[in-house]
C-alpha cells in the first residue's frame, strides 16, 4: 500500500502495527517514491489511490486534506510487508483473469474471506515502469469494516496489485463501500481491508 506525510520519514526495514500504540503485526519495508512540492489531486497517481483504499486521486485528496489541510509539500512512501512470498497470488489471479473464480483469500492477519472475481482492468508496465491489476469481487459474507455514517457497505470488494519491471507488487483487498449524503448516494469508496497472504481457488 501507499500512505501520504507531510514530513520526511526513515525508510526501510521496520514493522507495523494495526494501531498507535498495539502490539507488532506485520515485518514491512518503507520505500519513499515521491517528493512533492505543492502537492494536490493531480500529483497523486492512480495505482497509489487504488492501492491506498481509494477509487481515485481526487478521493485520496480529499482525505489528506482533511487530515492536513492544504500542505506545502508531500512524500509518498510505499509500504510492502516482508516474510510473505506473493507472486502465487498475483500470477493465480492473472491466470484466470478472463475466468469468473471463487477463491478463498488468507490475509497477513489471518482473516479469511471466500470471494468470487468479476469484472478485472489491466495495464501493463507503462514507461513509468508501474501497471496494474485490479478484479472486482462479491464477498460471500459481507466483510466487517469500520463505517461512517455515511457509509453504506456492500457485497462487493477489489482486489489490487501494482506491477512492475521487477514483478508483482503486494495485493491488497479492498470492501466496496458507498457514500450517502442526504439519502443520496454520492460517490464509492475502497477501504482497505488487508494485503493478501495466500489465494486458494474453491473447487465446488
Amino acid at each position: 500500500m501507499y500512505t501520504f506525510r507531510t514530513s520526511d520519514r526513515t525508510t526501510g526495514d521496520t514493522w507495523a502495527r494495526a494501531t498507535r500504540t498495539g502490539e507488532k503485526l506485520v515485518d514491512v519495508t518503507v520505500e519513499q517514491v515521491a517528493s512533492i512540492e505543492d502537492p494536490d489531486a493531480d500529483s497523486l497517481r492512480y495505482e497509489w489511490a487504488v492501492q491506498s483504499g481509494f477509487g481515485t486521486p481526487k478521493q485520496w485528496w480529499d482525505a489528506i486534506e482533511d487530515v492536513h489541510g492544504s500542505p506545502d509539500t508531500g512524500y509518498v512512501y510505499r509500504v510492502e510487508t516482508r516474510g510473505v512470498e506473493r507472486d502465487d497470488v498475483a500470477e493465480a489471479l492473472f491466470e484466470t483473469k478472463t475466468e469468473r473464480q471463487t477463491f478463498r483469500i488468507t490475509l497477513d492477519d489471518e482473516r479469511a474471506f471466500e470471494v468470487t472475481t468479476d469484472d478485472f482492468e489491466y495495464e501493463s508496465v507503462d514507461e513509468y515502469g508501474e501497471g496494474f491489476l485490479q478484479f472486482t469481487v462479491e464477498f460471500s459474507e459481507p466483510p466487517a469494516v469500520d463505517l461512517g455514517d455515511e457509509q453504506e457497505l456492500t457485497k462487493l470488494g477489489e482486489i489490487g496489485v501494482v506491477e512492475t519491471e521487477d514483478g508483482w507488487g503486494t495485493p491488497m483487498l479492498h470492501a466496496t463501500v458507498e457514500h450517502v449524503e442526504d439519502g443520496e448516494f454520492l460517490r464509492w469508496e475502497y477501504p482497505v481491508i488487508g494485503t493478501i497472504a495466500t489465494i486458494q481457488e474453491v473447487i465446488e
